[in-house]
């Protein structure tokens, strides 16, 4: 369970079960290698923005020791961070600036690329899956640069779960993907 549950505005339901963790396999890099888990989950970014003067009280969320602000361009864009994220897995992710990791989709509607930012670590024995993958935040992203270093997805996973590091390439062009 992500923790989020549902949050009222106005008196409308905005239910968040979507952000929900969930398992998926990866492709292991070695040919006949056995295809990784991966436990995937969801941060607090992906449905909220900074709270704004103008922003009502009944916006406001509180996660741990963070406030933020309900977002609804956000929390529509995060239904279709699962599929994104499965669909993703046999593409490129591209180098963040903090040493994390994104994806990116071009939306159906709009004009900007749709970013995911997350990262992979190894997942505990105890835990019952092979890799743990943190979505941090996802939102429009109209400023992405249009060059980004990009390894496969795969790669990313194989690297972190096997405790290797993974350098940067050079930059390459931005594809935002398109799923069918």
């Amino acid at each position: 369970m992500s923790g989020f549950g549902k949050k009222r505005i106005a008196g409308v339901d905005y239910d968040l079960d979507h952000l929900d963790p969930f398992t998926m396999e990866v492709k292991a890099k070695e040919d006949g290698a056995p295809p990784y888990t991966v436990r995937v989950s969801f941060g607090f970014h992906c449905f909220t923005r900074e709270i704004t003067p103008e922003d009502s009280p009944d916006l406001h969320m509180v996660d741990g020791r963070e406030k933020r602000c309900f977002c609804h361009e956000r929390y529509k864009l995060s239904k279709e961070l699962v599929d994104m994220i499965r669909y993703a897995a046999a593409g490129r992710a591209y180098f963040g600036d903090k040493g994390n990791f994104l994806i990116v989709e071009m939306p159906g509607e709009g004009n900007a690329p749709y970013v995911a930012f997350f990262d992979v670590e190894k997942a505990k024995k105890s835990d019952g899956f092979d890799g743990a993958m943190f979505v941090t935040s996802a939102h429009l992203r109209p400023k992405l640069p249009e060059k980004l270093p990009a390894v496969s997805f795969v790669t990313v996973v194989d690297y972190r779960i096997n405790g290797r590091k993974l350098t940067r390439p050079p930059p390459r062009n931005v594809i935002a993907q398109k799923r069918k």
